[in-house]
């Protein structure tokens, strides 16, 4: 028989790398924002650098934009028409005699809306109230 190999001692573990030291929480969070100071020194102003530098708007804005003047453009045509058939009511009813109720019904409701608009200001511009 043969002779049985000695097992070979167990290594010794190596030891764990001891634990960093708990850093103190003002550190910690000094750590989370950038330094003041190094953003600081990078910085200066646009006379610096030069009008060259400065990179034009994203864009310029000379004008309306489309959808803006498309929608405004659509409120005053719907405005005028309003006012068109407002004015133009009896000649309207006097086409076509079926009208005659909604024609007249519109003008009410437009007259209403008129004389609420003329309660809110004053006759006199000097008899207005503070608070009022």
């Amino acid at each position: 028989m043969r002779a049985k190999a000695p097992e070979p001692a167990p290594s010794p573990e190596p030891e764990p790398d001891p634990a960093p030291a708990e850093p103190s929480r003002s550190a910690a969070r000094r750590d989370l924002l950038p330094d003041v100071e190094k953003i600081t020194s990078t910085l200066s102003a646009s006379t610096d650098r030069g009008a060259a530098s400065i990179p034009p708007a994203a864009a310029a804005r000379n004008g309306l934009s489309g959808a803006f003047l498309a929608g405004f453009l659509v409120a005053v045509l719907v405005a005028a028409a309003a006012l068109a058939a407002y004015l133009k009511a009896p000649a309207i009813a006097a086409l076509n005699p079926a009208l005659e109720g909604q024609v007249a019904a519109y003008v009410e409701t437009v007259d209403a809306a008129r004389a609420w608009l003329a309660g809110l200001v004053p006759a006199d511009p000097v008899d207005r109230e503070p608070g009022r």
